[in-house]
């Protein structure tokens, strides 16, 4: 599977780097590069993540502004996976 153009849509959407989209998906930088660039093949929690983040993307395009929002909130944070967790067991 080609997932550079999954990356690309994902960053292009919340309008992010790959090195802010590391840790969004809880992976490296160089672990998103290698997807990117067809030198891994994408597997584990940050892909399920990242394939979450896309189909929200495409299905839910009135939440993109939201969800640019919470990802500025939360890149700034030491554990950007466990604010995101945090903010999304708030909700429920």
């Amino acid at each position: 599977m080609d997932a550079g153009p999954i990356t690309d849509a994902v960053q292009l959407g919340l309008g992010v780097t790959q090195a802010q989209l590391a840790p969004l998906i809880g992976v490296d930088v160089r672990t998103v590069v290698r997807w990117h660039t067809g030198e891994a093949m994408p597997r584990g929690a940050g892909w399920a993540i990242l394939l979450a983040l896309r189909s929200n993307l495409i299905k839910r395009p009135e939440r993109t502004e939201a969800l640019r929002k919470l990802v500025a909130e939360a890149l700034p944070q030491r554990d950007v996976l466990g604010f995101l967790l945090d903010r999304l067991l708030s909700t429920v």
